[in-house]
């Protein structure tokens, strides 16, 4: 049930220098306060444009700059709070993203228009444990009932991904009249770099514990803290033609060539480990206690492209006016579009990442924690983890 929510908006703009200079400022707080069900605790979620700037600058006849900013947030105090969720296991969320631009575009006599355009986007997604905000206190390591999904403790994935997003954009338009009708010629070149930071951890030891209907039956060892760094660079370049063919006909023609590099750099990171388990003797389960020596075990990664591909993307289209009228159009296309991989490829093969071993869980003291490798039941699997999967060097891009 909803308590209270604030939707405020407020917007300015006008000119600052007749003919010459405009601006443009916004701000938006959409504020929602509401109630779990079985649950006296108010759980805030907040959306804020803290700021929306637009200047556009007539430098000349011919030249005109516009630059943009825009700083929004999203606050969720207590993310996937539910009655199977309590507070100590929900996720604070405080992320913002920041994009921005500079645009100059040039009229280049009574046929030609150049614009450019170079801009970043900043994205920054925490996932982060309440008590680090004071919103909870600590109550033990993160637990699941596997039968029910009630959870208590920490909850088992926290994050801290950082985005940068640098991109550049030129494109030419230059128009001619008298070759078989007239042509609206455009060609461009597009530069994108997308580089994402992921630092996982688990608060509460490294440790997350899955009982079975109240009982010990599983836990998980993580190999965190670690931060994972996966880079895509793309270069494009294309050339389109708008031709009217008749004053019927008009053609759509165009082609785009792609050429993606998919990879990661140097990069190293060390484990925590596990203080029950630090001084595991080499009598007790020697096979395990040399699984668990590599999973902890110090990482260092040679940097890598992980793919490289180029790809041509045909277009090709046309419009017909069935009668003369402009009232009935027939229009028909076809075009091929490739698949933009941001970082997912690369991070199939990057070593670098959150992996967990999971246990069978012999509590012999009645306790309820792992005291030691005695307690260390039949190993089961390997959960997530990176760095398996190595990517074809021929691999084909879908589209």
């Amino acid at each position: 049930p909803v308590d209270q929510q604030y939707d405020i908006n407020f917007n300015v703009g006008g000119p600052l220098w007749k003919q010459k200079a405009w601006f443009f400022y916004s701000y938006r707080l959409n504020d929602q306060y509401k109630y779990t069900i079985g649950s006296d605790v108010l759980a805030r979620s907040k959306l804020t444009n803290n700021y929306t700037f637009k200047g556009t600058f007539q430098l000349n006849r011919s030249n005109q700059v516009i630059g943009f900013l825009n700083k929004r947030n999203k606050l969720q105090e207590l993310r996937d709070l539910s009655p199977l969720i309590p507070v100590s296991a929900a996720r604070y969320q405080a992320s913002r993203n920041y994009p921005w631009k500079w645009e100059w575009t040039s009229v280049l006599g009574s046929k030609a228009f150049l614009d450019v355009i170079a801009g970043n986007w900043y994205n920054f997604f925490p996932l982060r444990p309440t008590e680090e905000y004071g919103l909870s206190e600590f109550s033990g390591p993160g637990r699941i009932d596997t039968n029910s999904n009630q959870r208590s403790g920490y909850h088992d994935s926290y994050q801290d991904q950082k985005r940068y997003k640098p991109q550049v954009y030129v494109s030419m338009s230059y128009f001619k009249d008298g070759w078989a009708g007239s042509h609206d010629f455009k060609v461009g070149y597009d530069w994108k770099r997308d580089r994402r930071f992921f630092f996982r951890d688990q608060p509460g030891g490294n440790i997350f514990y899955r009982d079975l209907n109240g009982a010990p039956n599983e836990l998980e060892l993580y190999n965190a803290p670690n931060t994972s760094q996966n880079d895509v660079v793309y270069n494009a370049g294309h050339i389109s033609d708008t031709w009217k063919l008749t004053d019927r006909l008009t053609a759509n023609l165009g082609v785009r060539f792609e050429h993606y590099v998919d990879g990661f750099p140097d990069q190293s990171f060390t484990p925590g480990g596990h203080t029950m388990l630090t001084n595991w003797p080499a009598d007790i389960n020697p096979a395990e206690r040399a699984r668990y020596a590599s999973f902890i075990a110090p990482v260092s990664v040679e940097g890598k492209d992980v793919a490289r591909t180029f790809n041509v993307s045909p277009r090709i289209g046309f419009a017909y006016d069935l009668f003369g009228d402009n009232r009935t159009v027939v229009k028909g296309f076809y075009g091929r579009f490739y698949f933009n991989s941001a970082d997912t490829l690369a991070d199939k093969e990057n070593p670098v990442g959150s992996a967990r071993l999971r246990y069978r869980f012999s509590d012999l003291n009645g306790n309820l924690l792992l005291d030691g490798p005695q307690e260390l039941g039949n190993f089961v699997s390997t959960q997530g983890g990176t760095g398996g999967i190595y990517v074809d060097d021929n691999i084909s891009r879908p589209y």
